[in-house]
């Protein structure tokens, strides 16, 4: 079957209608939201019946839409067909919305007036859509068995849009309701995946399906030649490419650096993301949909042949990750940490009497620190980061677009975002905007030209390069990478368009336009709550706590949560400005004593009438209201230590979601709960060691690093620092200052989103206008911090009041005031160091801390260092001298300590035979541009396959499935070819580490034989296997019926291992089976390959914690079927985890 491609525009670059665009059929009904269907739907639809049917609505001619946007069009136009009654075959659909996944879409199908299922369909790749996209559909609720092959079957459609797949499930539920059978459409999937239809077992298939044919593609050793030559000019720019195969002729390319290496200031990195230098990294770009093609692109950015390029952007400790971690991001079915669910229920533990509340929590802890242990690790894995979807998003959408324009009118990167995005919004072509609008976009270019010293950009490869004819797209698309992280605060985490601000924060952020708000908010667009309140659990407290105030007393007017599709209660009354309710929270006359409120507020605002479910657009809410909903929606949450603990069950269990904690909170209580974190665009972080503390500030007050402002403005202070010193004798000295500035509690909600500001005065200012310092610490405290009248009643924390210690330029004849206070106007010449937060009733162990800082260090290391401040302006609090440690010193220590850990690469046997293509064995360069020595190829001997070990006569197997869906079988036999193809492409055994025997291939598709061997000798369970000769682990794979839907069965035949109660480990179950929840129905993915899972499996093995795996004293005796089946179900109690339905089936 031919599938077509929706191009946007005649030149592929923006979204103006194409001329071969086709319009819909005067029959059809209209919609003027969705783009056009390929020209092939509606044949393809007469292939699946005979009958004539209604028409899906088929929009009418507009610009073609691709993409996220495509599908969101096509659920609405299938909203308006399922609303007006839509009807195929005698089924129904109703009620079809948008699920909570992106890309997904759930419905009922109702059959006779009466619900026959309820079904959840998800587009794998919205990106991709509407044509190179899966699908993967469940049902919600029990489904009758005669439905199940249909719904098993959707997985195996082709690419096509949602009218048209809607169409086909509706007419083959419609078949097997009645009791007949498609053999068409059976076929047809069959073909479509490039299989034969009717194929059942082992001896159907033919040599060209299990090897790729000499002649099938082009040249390996032009492929090879264009790799070496892109790769060189990737490393003469200082950067490491990575080959990475997936078996067979696919692979996906990768290029890193190191993380220290971006030249990107400290303070933004830790800001942006805390892993980014929580150990040595490197950041790294995979890219995939290459089919087996290189180069990707024609020297005017067109594809080149099937070729379609995936952009996936993430972390990864060594240049280039592993292969299981890269085939999870890369894969249709990719396992994300955004779209990964589990729901697990809470554990119940017996209370031992004996022991008291402060053990048993030490206790629980203990055993939770050992569970975690035992997890298996990739010490290489390919790791996502805050900033990953919105790059990756950029890279797919826009980075050809903009290449493309980029070799059509000689501009630079700047230019050619403006020009793509200028199209894009006023629907005009390419040549007509140039022709308009050249002048701004050589300015564009221009400006970025002036900036670029400032962010460090990388060199640019399209400018830059020797050979006009050619593109190297893989350093092309890093240099973009590297250039947009850089100065990713310049521009929209959603829409990638500049950000039209004078403020720029110091972490990225969106747009004004109220799509970027809902779908960072609403689509997990940004950075992972989740992760925040794990990482950073005391902070999330404090923004909850600092929004709270905010709203409770009436302050925030600006930056409420509009746009993000909310739907919440009317609150009792609205909150005025100032003017606390009385009907919520609790008022706090001082420190620590909890008083009712008594005054109420007179409300006089009309609010809008409720929905049928009771709710309101929190956007149609009048202002008071929306400070009120705020409140009450806040106070609807758990505390955060519960929120954490709750997500510390899910490690090893699979992701959770917050929203899925109890379902008695509203979805708009998350989404708000999300904007009050999410929002800060600060850098805040406890500081716990006592060492990097500020000296002589009272204890009850919490101390933060605090950071607001553009990642370059310390650069801008810096500057400012040294004009100082050049300017005045005493600035040589003494470059800086430091003071304490005070606010209302209720103001530091827009604080740390702005920092200090200039604001017009309203009440007067007594010394001039300008930022107010004080160098007396009491009088910030004491007079101007006024403390909140209420607390967020789940706070662990209770913020009372707030105070900034900022590092100010020391030029003090030149500010607007210094006597008594330091006012400021020029904002560039201060810079935020420190939050300090007064608490009342704080418990540190509410969140697992020690009562006290962490003085452990205080002995072993050095005194700390601190600033030499100038004695003419003191820093004091309660007449005491105030120490400011050295806080660069303490991030340069972290950098140092980063440097240290890096180790400098070495390519790998693939990446060598790369730069060696063509030429005799020569040194392939380095994977930095330090001199180095390239790894040798292993000369030592192979793993050999011992025939006598896996003699089929010596241990008994389970019985031959009784049943198999055409589906399951399709899939098996996609798994078989590509485990054939990674075995014979293997350059050495050891180093692919299992192997498939051609003698245990028997007719039963669904039963494979698998040997796991080569482990690390210095494992015991390698010397055990070397003292016994074991030449490996004999695993038996066993695919259920519902293959993929459902996770294979995995057993170890022999050797027998030493069981976990008597000193083992390695995850396999005393019966043999293999412990992890990937393979029960709770972690599974219809995604995961079975190499990856034998790579997965070998990791759990070699896993030392908490104990390592060891041959058994009875080692040579076979484990019985009975024994692995116990065993599997045994450790899926244990976990509380699901196991597969069906699985009884089996035994039988």
């Amino acid at each position: 079957m031919r599938r077509t491609r929706s191009l946007a525009g005649p030149d592929e670059t923006t979204g103006t209608a194409s001329k071969k665009q086709k319009t819909a059929p005067s029959a059809a009904p209209a919609s003027s939201s969705a783009a056009a269907m390929d020209e092939d739907v509606y044949m393809d639809m007469d292939d699946y019946d005979a009958e004539p049917e209604p028409p899906m609505p088929t929009p009418k001619a507009t610009p073609v839409l691709r993409g996220r946007k495509r599908f969101l069009a096509d659920v609405g136009d299938m909203k308006a067909a399922v609303n007006k009654g839509l009807e195929v075959a005698g089924m129904r659909l109703k009620g079809l919305r948008q699920g909570d996944e992106e890309g997904s879409v759930e419905f009922r199908v109702i059959h006779d007036g009466a619900t026959l299922t309820s079904l959840s369909l998800t587009v794998t790749d919205t990106s991709s859509y509407p044509n190179d996209h899966s699908y993967i559909c469940f049902a919600l609720d029990d489904i009758p068995p005669d439905l199940l092959p249909v719904v098993e079957a959707i997985g195996t459609y082709p690419s096509k849009p949602l009218d048209a797949t809607l169409t086909r499930i509706l007419r083959s539920l419609a078949l097997a309701a009645s009791g007949q059978t498609s053999q068409d459409e059976d076929s047809q999937s069959l073909q479509d995946d490039g299989s034969e239809a009717g194929v059942e077992g082992l001896d159907a298939y033919d040599e060209d399906y299990m090897f790729i044919s000499q002649n099938s593609g082009p040249d390996d050793s032009a492929i090879q030649s264009a790799l070496k030559r892109d790769f060189l000019e990737v490393v003469a720019a200082g950067y490491q490419p990575g080959l990475i195969r997936f078996g067979g002729d696919d692979f996906v390319l990768s290029v890193s650096v190191p993380v220290l290496n971006l030249q990107v200031p400290t303070r933004a990195l830790v800001a942006w993301d805390r892993r980014l230098l929580s150990a040595s990294r490197y950041l790294t770009l995979v890219v995939s949909g290459l089919h087996a093609r290189w180069p990707a692109i024609a020297s005017d950015g067109s594809l080149i042949g099937v070729a379609n390029p995936r952009f996936h952007v993430g972390l990864s400790p060594k240049y280039k990750p592993s292969i299981a971690s890269v085939t999870h991001a890369v894969k249709n079915f990719a396992l994300k940490d955004d779209d990964l669910e589990a729901e697990i229920e809470p554990e119940v533990e017996a209370l031992d009497p004996d022991l008291d509340p402060w053990e048993q929590e030490l206790r629980a802890q203990q055993r939770e620190r050992e569970r975690l242990a035992a997890l298996p690790v990739d010490d290489n894995a390919f790791e996502r980061f805050s900033l990953s979807s919105s790059l990756d998003s950029l890279l797919d959408q826009q980075l050809l677009a903009i290449v493309r324009l980029r070799l059509k009118f000689g501009l630079g990167w700047a230019g050619a975002e403006l020009l793509h995005w200028s199209c894009d919004k006023m629907q005009r072509t390419p040549e007509d905007m140039y022709s308009t609008y050249k002048d701004h976009l050589v300015q564009a270019d221009k400006e970025e030209q002036s900036v670029a010293r400032n962010y460090n950009l990388p060199p640019d490869p399209i400018r830059e390069r020797e050979d006009p004819s050619h593109i190297n797209l893989l350093m092309v698309a890093f240099c973009y990478v590297v250039r947009r992280l850089a100065m990713c605060t310049r521009f929209c985490l959603v829409c990638h368009r500049r950000i039209e601000s004078e403020y720029e924060a110091l972490k990225p952020y969106v747009c004004a336009d109220k799509l970027c708000t809902y779908q960072y908010y609403s689509l997990n667009f940004g950075p992972s709550i989740e992760y925040e309140v794990e990482a950073n659990t005391e902070v999330v407290d404090l923004l909850v706590s600092l929004t709270y105030v905010s709203c409770y007393e009436g302050q925030l007017d600006n930056g409420l949560p509009i746009g993000m599709g909310l739907r919440v209660p009317i609150p009792p009354q609205g909150i005025k400005s100032m003017s606390p309710p009385a009907w919520s929270g609790a008022m706090i006359a001082q420190p620590g004593v909890v008083q009712p409120v008594t005054h109420v507020v007179p409300q006089n605002t009309e609010i809008p009438p409720q929905g049928p479910d009771g709710l309101v657009d929190f956007d149609m809410l009048p202002l008071d209201y929306q400070r009120a909903s705020v409140v009450q929606l806040l106070d609807s949450l758990p505390p955060v230590a519960d929120m954490k603990k709750y997500l510390d069950r899910a490690r090893g269990k699979g992701k959770l979601r917050l929203s899925k904690m109890d379902s008695n909170i509203l979805p708009a209580a998350w989404g708000i709960f999300r904007w009050a974190i999410a929002s800060c665009t600060a850098y805040l972080e406890e500081i716990l060691d006592e060492d990097e503390m500020v000296h002589n500030i009272d204890k009850t007050w919490r101390q933060f690093r605090f950071s607001v402002g553009a990642p370059d403005a310390e650069a801008h202070f810096k500057a400012n620092v040294d004009a100082a010193k050049r300017e005045d004798r005493n600035a040589a000295t003494y470059p800086s200052l430091y003071a304490f500035h005070g606010s209302p509690l209720r103001n530091w909600h827009s604080i740390i989103r702005e920092g200090l500001q200039l604001r017009p005065p309203i009440h007067g200012r007594a010394y001039g206008h300008g930022v107010y310092f004080a160098k007396d610490g009491s009088i910030s405290m004491g007079t101007y911090a006024t403390r909140g009248s209420c607390k967020w009643k789940n706070s662990a924390m209770c913020p009372t009041a707030c105070v900034a210690l900022t590092e100010i330029v020391n030029l003090p004849d030149k500010f607007v005031s210094k006597q008594p206070y330091f006012v400021i106007a020029e904002t560039s010449w201060m810079i935020t160091r420190y939050l300090l937060v007064a608490t009342a009733g704080y418990s540190p162990a509410a969140y697992g801390l020690p009562p006290a800082p962490d003085t452990s260090n205080a002995h072993s290391q050095q005194a700390p260092q601190f600033l030499n401040l100038d004695p003419a302006h003191p820093l004091t609090l309660n007449q005491k001298f105030v120490q400011i440690p050295e806080q660069q010193h303490k991030l340069q220590q972290l950098v140092d300590k980063r440097r240290a850990e890096q180790q400098e690469a070495e390519f790998d046997t693939e990446d060598v035979a790369i730069f060696s293509a063509g030429d005799a064995p020569p040194a392939a360069p380095t994977a930095s541009t330090s001199t180095q020595t390239v790894r040798r190829v292993n000369t030592t001997p192979d793993w050999v396959h011992n025939a006598a070990w896996v003699d089929p006569t010596t241990y008994r197997l389970l019985p031959p499935p009784t049943d198999a869906s055409s589906s399951a079988t399709m899939a098996v036999q996609r798994e078989l070819r590509t485990m054939i193809k990674e075995q014979a492409s293997a350059e050495r055994l050891d180093e692919l580490g299992w192997y498939m025997p051609e003698s245990l291939m028997s007719d039963n598709l669904f039963q494979w034989m698998v040997e796991m061997h080569s482990f690390d000798p210095e494992l015991p369970l390698a010397i055990d296997m070397k003292a016994k000769g074991v030449n490996s682990l004999l695993f038996e794979i066993r695919f259920p019926s519902s293959f993929p839907h459902a996770p294979p069965f995995f057993r170890i035949i022999k050797p027998r291992l030493l069981p976990f109660i008597q000193g083992g480990g390695g995850h396999v179950t005393g019966g043999g089976s293999i412990c992890m929840d990937l393979l029960v129905a709770d972690g599974w993915l219809p995604s995961y390959s079975i190499s990856a899972i034998l790579l997965q499996i070998k990791l759990a093995i070699s896993n030392l914690d908490p104990r390592p795996a060891r041959l058994a004293q009875n080692w040579h005796v076979p484990y019985d079927i009975g024994e692995a089946l116990e065993g599997y179900k045994r450790a899926a109690r244990t976990h509380n985890w699901t196991v597969p339905p069906n699985f009884e089936r089996l035994l039988r």
